[in-house]
């Protein structure tokens, strides 16, 4: 019973992998995922959508600082699931490691997720309403 409730948390994890790399975001919450792909989209709007190159090049820099953390996760979320894969494959471990490594992945993404947030105030102050609107008008 615990090797098939094991297989079944396996699954769900990649099935979110599978949504968290390929969708950018969840159907409803647009633009909820924050990926290398997502900041590059958004990166690639700046020189046309902001004229002040010194504005511009703040937007570019805090994108920048935003891409490196989403790398950053991207790497912790696939190592997490190589661990997991290898505790799955481990039938003597009745489950508590990949509670642990579940747990360090939260515990992670909480830590991204108020890096990402800070950036994007960051951001925010470096653009005009209009702008900001503008960047990020591709998700709607």
């Amino acid at each position: 019973a615990c090797h098939r409730a094991s297989k079944g948390v396996v699954e769900v994890i990649w099935a979110l992998v599978e949504i968290f790399f390929r969708s950018g975001g969840v159907s409803g919450v647009t633009g909820s995922m924050l990926t290398p792909e997502y900041v590059n989209q958004v990166s690639k709007r700046v020189d046309t959508l902001i004229p002040d190159a010194a504005r511009a090049s703040a937007a570019q820099q805090t994108l920048s600082e935003l891409n490196q953390e989403a790398e950053k996760f991207k790497k912790i979320f696939l190592d997490s699931g190589e661990q997991l894969d290898k505790a799955y494959s481990d039938h003597s471990d009745d489950g508590s490691r990949a509670g642990r490594i579940l747990d360090e992945l939260n515990a992670d993404w909480a830590v991204e997720q108020k890096a990402a947030i800070d950036l994007r105030f960051k951001l925010r102050e470096s653009v005009t309403k209009q702008e900001w609107t503008e960047l990020f008008a591709f998700l709607e």
